[in-house]
């Protein structure tokens, strides 16, 4: 890990099922609902096609609210994210862990990595974004 400073969001957009943060070449997500439905995945996917604007992207899902996710559903959405370079999730404990692991067999369409702090995926996906944009 650098000793570089995190790089803080340019805008902050809230829905009814959580907030996100716009980074240059990424989001952060914050979930509030307790169940991620592959319609909210749509709404979210739209949302970031329009930000970026056709430009790559990555997401970082900052699990600090736990919820249930439909994998199947929602992997058929992101199926169609062309855009959508890299995914990394967040998880503070052993059972988010687990969870996000067994998630990650499911996301065949993009690579999924899994951190324990947010400061590390924060590093992560700022450099892994670096040769795609």
């Amino acid at each position: 890990m650098t000793s570089e400073r995190s790089p803080s969001p340019l805008h902050t957009h809230k829905t009814s099922f959580g907030s996100y943060h716009f980074y240059e070449h990424f989001v952060v997500g914050e979930w509030t609902d307790d169940h991620v439905s592959a319609e909210q995945v749509k709404t979210l996917r739209e949302l970031f096609d329009e930000y970026f604007k056709g430009a790559p992207y990555g997401y970082i899902g900052n699990r600090v609210n736990p919820h249930s996710v439909d994998v199947a559903e929602v992997r058929k959405v992101l199926k169609g994210a062309e855009n959508l370079k890299e995914i990394a999730f967040v998880t503070y404990t052993p059972m988010g862990q687990s969870v996000a692991y067994i998630e990650k067999a499911f996301y065949d369409s993009h690579n999924l990595h899994v951190f324990q702090t947010l400061e590390e995926a924060l590093e992560w996906m700022t450099q892994a974004m670096q040769p795609h944009c």
